[in-house]
C-alpha cells in the first residue's frame, strides 16, 4: 500500500529558507519482511555532512554513482539535492523529521531534500525555487515525486529513486521554463532593443525638429499665421533665434550710428538714432518675455505660444527698422564714394535739359496756334518752371562738387546737394516732357472725349425712354 500526503510551505519560516514543497508520504507494503528489522533503532535528525547519507545501507555499491549524478546536477543547474536513507524514524512524522534536518543542515534556496525511512515505508521530498511561487514549488515537487521518485521506491530501487529526483530537478531547470541566466539574457536583450528604439526615435524626433527649426528661420517674425502653425518647441527655437539676431543688429547698428554721426552729423543721423531707440525698446521687451517664460511660474500652452509670437514679432520689427536705416546710410556712403561720378552725370543731364528748352518753346508756340488757351493751361507755365529748377539743380551740383573737394569726414553736404539736384532735374525733365507730348495727349483726350460724350448721350436717351414709359 502506498500512501502520500502533501504539505504547504512551512509556516513562520522565511521564504529564502523555506522549502515550499509537497508532502509526499509513502507507505511501502511491497514486502513487509524486507522493510522491517527487529533490531533497528530510530535515528534522530542531525546535520547532514554530505549530499548522500545512507545509514540504512541500502545503496551499497551504487553510492558513488548517486554522488556523481548529484554533482552533475549541482554543476549544470545550480541545484543541490540532499539525499538521506535511514532505517526508521521511530514514530516521528517524516515531515517533522525532514524539517528538523533542514534546519540543522542550514539548507536554503535552490536546495532540495529527499528523506527515505526504509523500514517505516515513508519518504519526504521538497524543493525550494527562489524564482517561483509556493504553489509552483508544490506542483514541481508533486510532478517529480509522481514521475521520478515514487515508482522506483515502490520497486525497491533506492539509488534509482535518488537519481530520479535529480533527473526531475534537472528537467525542471531546463524544460519547464528558462533559467535565471536565460531570463537575464532575455531581459538584457529586451532592454537593449528598447534602448535602440528609444534612441532611434529620439534621434528622428530631434532631426525632424531641427529641420522644422531651420525651415522656420525663413518665416518672417511678424507672419503670425505661419508661426502659429508651428509646434511650440519649434516656435520657441524660432523666437529665441530671432531675438539673438535682433540683439546682433542692435549692437551692429550702435557702432554704425557712431560712424554715421561722424560722417554725416547729428541732423542727418537723427532718423537712424530714433530707429535704434525703438529697436532697443522692442528687444528689451522681448527679453523680458523670455525671462518670464524661463522662470518658475508655468504658463498655459496658449499663454506660452502668445508670448513666443510676441517675442518673434518684436525682434522682426527691430531688425527691419534698423535694416532700413542701415541701407539708407550705406547708400549715402556709396554716394560719397562715387560722388564725383554722380556730379558729372548730373552736369550732363542739366546740359541736355537746357538744350531741350528752345525746342520745347517752339512746340508750345505751335500748340498755341492750334488750341485754345484753356486747353493749354496745364502746360502753360512748364518751361518757366523748368528754367528755375534747372538753375537750382546746377547750383546744387556746384555745391556738391565743392563739398566733395573737402577732406574725408567733412563731405556730408555733398549728399544733400546731390540728392537735391537729382530731385530738381527729375521734376524739370517731367515738365519738358509734358510740353513735348502735349499734342499727342490732347489728341488722345479728344478721341476719348468723343466716345465718352456718345456714351453719355446714349445713357441719357435710355433714361428718357424709361421715364416716358413709367405710369404716373
Amino acid at each position: 500500500m502506498i500512501v502520500d500526503s502533501h504539505r504547504p510551505a512551512a509556516a513562520g519560516r522565511p521564504r529564502s529558507r523555506a522549502a515550499t514543497a509537497v508532502v509526499l508520504l509513502l507507505a511501502f507494503l511491497v514486502s513487509l519482511a524486507a522493510w522491517v528489522a527487529p533490531s533497528a533503532s530510530a535515528e534522530q535528525p542531525s546535520r547532514l555532512q554530505q549530499q548522500v547519507t545512507d545509514t540504512a545501507g541500502v545503496l551499497g555499491g551504487d553510492t558513488a554513482e548517486v554522488e556523481s549524478r548529484l554533482a552533475e546536477l549541482r554543476a549544470a543547474d545550480q541545484i543541490q539535492l540532499w539525499v538521506t536513507f535511514v532505517d526508521t524514524l521511530d514514530g516521528i512524522p517524516v515531515q517533522q523529521w525532514a524539517e528538523r534536518t533542514r534546519v540543522k543542515s542550514d539548507l536554503g534556496a535552490s536546495d532540495a531534500l529527499l528523506v527515505v525511512a526504509v523500514q517505516d515505508g515513508a519518504y519526504w521530498f521538497e524543493f525550494d525555487d527562489p524564482s517561483a511561487s509556493p504553489s509552483a514549488d508544490q506542483q514541481t515537487a508533486q510532478r517529480i515525486a509522481d514521475r521520478d521518485i515514487e515508482p522506483r521506491l515502490a520497486a525497491g530501487d533506492w539509488s534509482g529513486a535518488a537519481m530520479g529526483a535529480a533527473d526531475g530537478l534537472a528537467r525542471q531547470g531546463s524544460g519547464s521554463g528558462p533559467s535565471a541566466g536565460v531570463l537575464l539574457a532575455i531581459i538584457a536583450a529586451i532592454v537593449a532593443v528598447v534602448a535602440v528604439v528609444v534612441l532611434v526615435t529620439r534621434r528622428r524626433r530631434t532631426a525632424r525638429t531641427a529641420r522644422q527649426t531651420e525651415d522656420a528661420r525663413d518665416i518672417p517674425g511678424d507672419d503670425t499665421a505661419r508661426l502659429s502653425a508651428l509646434p511650440v518647441d519649434v516656435l520657441d527655437s524660432r523666437a529665441r533665434a530671432g531675438l539673438v539676431d535682433a540683439d546682433q543688429a542692435v549692437d551692429a547698428s550702435t557702432t554704425a550710428l557712431e560712424t554715421a554721426t561722424g560722417e554725416f552729423g547729428e541732423l542727418r543721423t537723427r532718423p537712424f538714432r530714433s530707429a535704434l531707440d525703438s529697436a532697443r525698446a522692442d528687444v528689451a521687451a522681448a527679453h523680458s518675455l523670455v525671462q518670464r517664460l524661463d522662470d518658475d511660474i508655468p504658463e498655459t500652452p496658449d499663454q506660452r505660444r502668445a508670448m513666443l509670437l510676441e517675442v518673434a514679432g518684436r525682434a522682426e520689427r527691430a531688425e527691419r527698422a534698423l535694416e532700413g536705416q542701415s541701407r539708407a546710410f550705406a547708400e549715402m556712403r556709396d554716394l560719397l564714394i562715387n560722388g564725383d561720378a554722380a556730379v558729372d552725370a548730373l552736369t550732363r543731364r542739366a546740359v541736355a535739359l537746357r538744350a531741350r528748352i528752345p525746342v520745347a518753346e517752339r512746340s508750345l508756340a505751335e500748340l498755341r496756334s492750334r488750341f485754345p488757351a484753356a486747353v493749354l493751361s496745364s502746360i502753360e507755365d512748364n518751361l518757366p518752371l523748368t528754367a528755375r529748377l534747372l538753375d537750382a539743380a546746377e547750383a546744387d551740383t556746384a555745391r556738391a562738387r565743392s563739398a566733395l573737394a573737402r577732406p574725408v569726414g567733412e563731405q556730408a553736404e555733398a549728399v544733400d546737394a546731390i540728392t537735391a539736384a537729382e530731385g530738381e532735374l527729375v521734376r524739370a525733365e517731367k515738365l519738358v516732357d509734358g510740353v513735348d507730348h502735349a499734342a499727342d495727349d490732347i489728341a488722345t483726350a479728344r478721341r476719348d472725349l468723343d466716345a465718352l460724350v456718345a456714351e453719355v448721350e446714349q445713357e441719357l436717351a435710355m433714361a428718357s425712354r424709361l421715364l416716358g414709359s413709367t405710369d404716373v
